[in-house]
């Protein structure tokens, strides 16, 4: 099984065509995409539905608003192979336009207060050297933004990622109790970090769910690259007895 970390907007150097040419190389039997029955994309039974004839139409047109790249994917490859089983592993999300919504609100009301913050040297002395590292790594992260798919799925990014996300708990949570301006964010943050958690946890076990499913067949999971560390932790200590063993998309030079 593979985990392909994917960023749901497209650029020249990552898009639906570029993702398809991956997916023809690796050849899966079982494709499990980042979304759940509820999202219009899936039905209750967990099969992909097919997209009504007008919309096919509106969207050669251009008058139909694009799907994420990977999700657009999925179609294209079910064409390729119709052979291929396709099946959504996220938790339920209802509403998850409004989902994503309030996450990306809550990030940039947070972020423009901590830029406050430390332009006004609010931030502690004793925090300053790690403030450093977390905003050097939150840099990292913006820059994957621009990157292909082979980039974002070395394993020392996935490593750096995992380390980010680590930091960031660790220096936030210590941030929001010191400094006056931030403390309104602690509670919604600590929300966030718990549903997070139980997030990863419920997409490893869907996963392990379709793993037991599809026993000996070649599965690819597609997840935004900041789920990837996270599930790959999880599966991992599954694959013994689960009997199956988790691949790399590239490896380091």
């Amino acid at each position: 099984m593979t985990i392909i970390g994917v960023i749901h907007t497209a650029n020249k150097v990552r898009n639906t065509e570029l993702l398809l040419e991956i997916l023809k190389k690796e050849k899966p039997d079982v494709l499990l995409s980042e979304t759940d029955t509820v999202s219009g994309y899936f039905t209750d039974r967990f099969t992909m539905v097919t997209p009504p004839s007008w919309y096919i139409t509106a969207r050669k047109l251009g008058l139909a608003k694009k799907m994420p790249p990977e999700m657009d994917m999925l179609y294209r490859y079910q064409a390729f192979n119709p052979n291929v089983i396709i099946h959504p592993f996220d938790h339920t999300i209802i509403n998850r336009k409004k989902f994503v919504h309030n996450q990306e609100t809550f990030e940039q009301q947070w972020t423009t207060d901590l830029n406050k913050a430390y332009d006004r040297n609010e931030i502690p002395d004793n925090l300053a050297p790690q403030h450093k590292i977390f905003i050097s790594y939150n840099n990292y992260l913006y820059n994957l933004y621009e990157e292909d798919y082979m980039t974002i799925n070395r394993p020392v990014v996935t490593d750096s990622l995992r380390k980010l996300m680590q930091i960031e708990y660790e220096h936030v949570s210590s941030l929001m109790k010191i400094v006056p301006r931030l403390k309104k964010y602690g509670s919604q943050f600590m929300d966030q970090h718990t549903y997070w958690k139980t997030r990863n946890e419920i997409m490893s076990q869907n996963i392990l769910d379709f793993i037991s499913m599809y026993k000996g067949r070649k599965i690819i999971v597609l997840t935004g690259i900041l789920h990837k560390y996270y599930l790959e932790d999880l599966l991992s200590k599954y694959q013994t007895n689960k009997e199956f063993k988790l691949n790399n998309l590239t490896k380091d030079r």
